[in-house]
């Protein structure tokens, strides 16, 4: 965020903030100090939106998991729509160097989540994984995250031992 909005005050009508923005996410994800095995992005697209325009960020995300979840009832979806509408987003704008950002971001991220996609698909095609019936499934429940439809087992619910109790002496 920090550099992308102080190349932003800067220089606001030039591309650098766009630029900026781009270079910290290839180098979130392909980081030279880790053997360049780093993250998706998300975080740093996320700072660079907001530096680049923030008014974007509740919208794109909003309707990205509006889309994910009310369209196509999937979580990959509901998590990645929002950055990708930042492409149509920018266009409606008519601002290239974030279009070009916002297509950076998004091919750097469907990059460095490759293998990650390919399980979700296959989990899903193979029915692990449960669609998103409803937002409510969205927000957090036990099916949502664990693809489990139903209660949870009388065995997950028992309280764990206590370690600082002793058992009673026979």
């Amino acid at each position: 965020f920090i550099p992308t909005r102080y190349a932003r005050k800067r220089w606001p009508d030039e591309p650098y903030a766009a630029i900026v923005a781009a270079a910290a996410i290839a180098g979130h994800n392909y980081p030279i100090y880790h053997h360049f095995n780093g993250g998706r992005g998300m975080a740093p697209f996320y700072g660079g939106l907001l530096a680049i325009d923030p008014t974007s960020v509740p919208i794109t995300t909003a309707a990205g998991i509006t889309i994910g979840v009310g369209g196509f009832r999937d979580m990959w979806a509901a998590y990645t729509t929002g950055m990708l509408l930042t492409i149509p987003w920018f266009l409606w704008r008519r601002r290239p160097a974030e279009v070009a950002y916002a297509i950076a971001a998004s091919t750097l991220f469907t990059y460095a989540s490759r293998r990650e996609m390919s399980v979700y698909l296959e989990k899903r095609r193979s029915g692990e994984l449960a669609s998103l019936p409803s937002m409510r499934d969205f927000m957090g429940t036990y099916s949502t995250l664990t693809g489990h439809k139903g209660e949870p087992e009388a065995a997950d619910m028992a309280p764990a031992a206590d370690p600082q109790v002793e058992p009673p002496m026979e």
